[in-house]
């Protein structure tokens, strides 16, 4: 039997499952299973102390797909990142089935959580994005891990230039434009000319 999130994190942090139990616990939820806690909109302690649950628990609760029958490769997957084996990591996202996303937010997210700064980065290269709960594993790996900073602290500056530039753009774009007679009439139609 399967463990909702939140009794699977505290499971393992109470060492009466292993992590990759737990990692199974989690994973067992692409094959369909459904706990009445699993939809807890109140499950802010899963969210704050388990980014690694809230992400897989995002992904398998808000992705529409067909249920898995194996999930032995995402249990690969995922064990090989809390290792820290990298090229274990590139082969077993190759072996991963296409009715379910490819879970790079989770993994980055565990990868993170972990201080796995390497997978983190391949992770990133390959389209994770900075979310929420990225950012929280990277804030509770850095305490023991400081060059996790440093991984997203890149990442940061390329977003926020990303975006620095696409609202330059933007507006370069609307001055060059001119304005429409409804704008126009929007704006000024009450004025007698």
């Amino acid at each position: 039997m399967s463990l909702c999130f939140q009794d699977a994190f505290v499971a393992k942090r109470s060492f009466t499952i292993t992590e990759a139990e737990y990692i199974d616990h989690l994973i067992a939820h692409f094959r369909g299973v459904r706990h009445p806690q699993d939809s807890d909109r109140d499950a802010i302690s899963v969210k704050k102390w388990d980014p690694f649950g809230a992400s897989i628990r995002e992904m398998a609760l808000r992705t529409n797909y067909e249920p898995l029958q194996d999930t032995a490769p995402y249990q690969e997957l995922f064990c090989s990142c809390l290792t820290g084996n990298l090229d274990q990591v590139r082969s077993s996202l190759k072996q991963l089935v296409e009715p379910l996303q490819i879970p790079l937010q989770p993994l980055a997210t565990l990868a993170a959580r972990k201080g796995h700064t390497e997978i983190l980065k391949f992770c990133l290269d390959e389209g994770a994005i900075v979310d929420a709960n990225l950012k929280r594993a990277v804030e509770l790996a850095s305490k023991k891990n400081p060059a996790m900073d440093n991984v997203l602290g890149d990442t940061k500056e390329k977003l926020s230039e990303s975006s620095k530039n696409k609202k330059q753009t933007q507006m370069k774009r609307r001055r060059n434009e001119p304005w429409s007679p409804e704008q126009l009439e929007e704006w000024f139609g009450d004025l007698p000319w």
